[in-house]
């Protein structure tokens, strides 16, 4: 009699942890493991493209959100990137080139660059691309200009006119950077460059070709306008980059 008693007794208990191990599958599979942060709260692990939800404060648990599909880390802002993010703003630069004897004048505005370097008896015009922070220019007689910008300095190293120089000046506003006037039908062309510390020079040549250029006088800056060295009176006009060549 006592036998059929046992025999139901281990039944039940061999049930009892079948259901034990059943609902710790389900347990397992419904709900992702856990571990312990560093306060030893319990931290639980989830897939979600969702930004991480921070714990509440004074107990409960830590929820990481794992990203499905993580992004790259963004990179450090420069001044290239910020630059060619407003490509359809003009940027013009000036100063003296290192060493002195010239100045030079930038002017970038929407991928096309320009450039003037002018020591008064000597001159070259520059034309090309601004494109990630770099400066790729040419112009009459191999000059060239190569270089790199940013929102508030542009450098580099430009040649022309039988000479070789190494620039690094800052961004400009108005009254600096660069002018040009023409007369006699636009046979004859005048350009300043005004730097930041409010000097200029400029020059006059035939049709600008730098091979004839010659000192010109002081512009007026209040009035926009010089005399020749034949005497013509000329009213010069702020050149740009979205404006000139």
């Amino acid at each position: 009699m006592n036998r059929p008693k046992t025999q139901h007794v281990t039944l039940l208990a061999g049930a009892a942890v079948a259901v034990v191990f059943i609902v710790a599958d389900l347990r397992a599979t419904s709900h992702p493991a856990a571990t312990l942060s560093g306060n030893g709260k319990p931290v639980v692990a989830t897939s979600s493209a969702s930004a991480p939800t921070p714990s509440a404060a004074g107990g409960g648990t830590t929820i990481i959100t794992l990203s499905a599909s993580p992004s790259a880390p963004a990179s450090a802002a420069t001044g290239a990137t910020a630059t060619d993010a407003a490509a359809a703003q003009v940027y013009d630069y000036s100063g003296h080139v290192k060493g002195g004897g010239a100045s030079v004048a930038v002017s970038i505005y929407a991928g096309k660059a320009i450039a003037y370097v002018c020591g008064g008896k000597f001159e070259a015009w520059l034309t090309g691309t601004a494109s990630n922070g770099t400066l790729s220019l040419t112009g009459k007689y191999g000059a060239s200009l190569t270089g790199t910008y940013i929102q508030t300095a542009a450098w580099g190293s430009v040649s022309g006119a039988g000479h070789q120089w190494t620039f690094n000046v800052p961004v400009v506003h108005s009254p600096s950077g660069l002018y040009r006037a023409y007369a006699k039908n636009h046979q004859v062309q005048a350009t300043w460059i005004v730097t930041p510390d409010g000097s200029q020079i400029g020059s006059v040549d035939n049709g600008g070709d730098p091979a004839t250029a010659n000192p010109v006088g002081a512009l007026d800056l209040s009035t926009l306008t010089s005399t020749l060295p034949d005497g013509t009176a000329v009213t010069a006009a702020p050149l740009d980059a979205s404006t000139g060549e």
